[in-house]
């Protein structure tokens, strides 16, 4: 995960000072007790994000993932991604991986929220640090580098413009690398609203419905996830899946724009029954997480049907239902009987008090 979001990371930001014509500021580390796995460390990103682009020619559109992959001047490091990238499962890794960090920290608004609150905290400090530090530069032009306040704020609306821009192209360039069909808009869902979560590739969006972009010809795989008191059931049927789904991870080659919805059914079905003690009339609510046959009957304490409310001939409908029932013309004696609200998985009984009215 290191190495790609290493390589991610400098080719989206377009770290200039990195690879190509030649290599600088590469750093690595690993632990010693006990000894662990070499990492790439980001740092020294100065000519990035847009810096440096009218001196040196990188810009938003600037292709440098083709840069690292096929630098000018040979580096091991640039052997060693297209080595990786000639496995398959590796390439679909980087690829989707790719698309989680653009879909999610790389989006123009999370990266200019940043660059916002950065320029918030520094901005009080700006005009003293010029003054001891301040003075022409003589990488001024070279780099970008500003030598006052407004000069400073113009290499922020440097940055600001780069994050608008740079998402687009990126995609695009990731799809021409690797020779991709096209680019999905993937939409994540689940129903009833907050019976779970789904992670998609690598990240588990905060809030649903999400909808980030992947790559037509990389297999992605979806997660579904309940929430405590709910069970996942199935992806409903979309574009892509010709049936509805039981797995809770699916891996497929998404193809076209497309809807996911995971289904969930809450572990304790959702049914109460009031007034309770009750005389004459009883209200009974329920939820169902999708339209079904559902079973509502009335028994007396020795297990004798005394009425059916809802007969599992019929398919109920999806959502809240608040029903009344009238007992009226049942001749109840006083005493103690039972609800049975019953679907094709799950069964519960709500014990009821019938008493003299008043």
């Amino acid at each position: 995960e290191n190495f790609c979001d290493y390589f991610i990371t400098e080719t989206y930001i377009i770290n200039i000072d990195w690879l190509g014509s030649y290599t600088n500021n590469i750093k690595f580390w690993r632990p010693n007790a006990p000894a662990g796995k070499w990492r790439y460390v980001l740092w020294d990103t100065d000519l990035s994000l847009g810096f440096g682009q009218t001196a040196l020619g990188a810009s938003a559109s600037t292709d440098f993932l083709n840069v690292a992959v096929n630098p000018v001047t040979a580096n091991p490091h640039s052997t060693m991604l297209s080595g990786l990238l000639a496995n398959t499962e590796f390439k679909n890794y980087f690829v989707n991986r790719y698309a989680d960090l653009m879909n999610t920290i790389f989006l123009p608004t999370r990266m200019q929220e940043n660059v916002n609150k950065f320029h918030d905290e520094m901005l009080p400090e700006m005009a003293r640090h010029f003054n001891r530090w301040g003075g022409s530069s003589p990488w001024g032009a070279f780099i970008g580098r500003a030598d006052n306040v407004p000069e400073w704020e113009t290499q922020i609306d440097t940055m600001m413009l780069f994050a608008a821009d740079r998402v687009g192209f990126a995609r695009n360039q990731v799809q021409a690398q690797f020779a991709l069909t096209k680019q999905v808009d993937i939409t994540l869902d689940v129903v009833p609203a907050g019976a779970g979560t789904i992670k998609i590739s690598t990240i588990t969006p905060a809030s649903l419905p999400w909808t980030g972009t992947y790559f037509d010809g990389v297999p992605v795989s979806i997660t579904a996830i309940a929430n405590p008191g709910y069970e996942f059931k199935y992806w409903a049927i979309n574009s892509n899946l010709a049936v509805n789904d039981s797995g809770k991870v699916i891996t497929l080659n998404i193809d076209t724009n497309d809807v996911f919805k995971a289904h969930f059914i809450p572990l304790e079905l959702g049914v109460n029954v009031y007034p309770n003690p009750f005389s004459n009339m009883i209200t009974i609510n329920y939820e169902l997480p999708e339209s079904m046959q559902v079973s509502l009957k009335l028994y007396s304490i020795i297990g004798q049907q005394v009425a059916e409310i809802l007969s599992p001939d019929a398919f109920q409908p999806e959502g809240s239902v608040s029903i009344q029932f009238d007992t009226n013309g049942l001749s109840l004696a006083q005493g103690l009987y039972f609800i049975e609200f019953k679907t094709k998985d799950r069964t519960k009984i709500i014990k009821l008090v019938h008493a003299q009215a008043n």
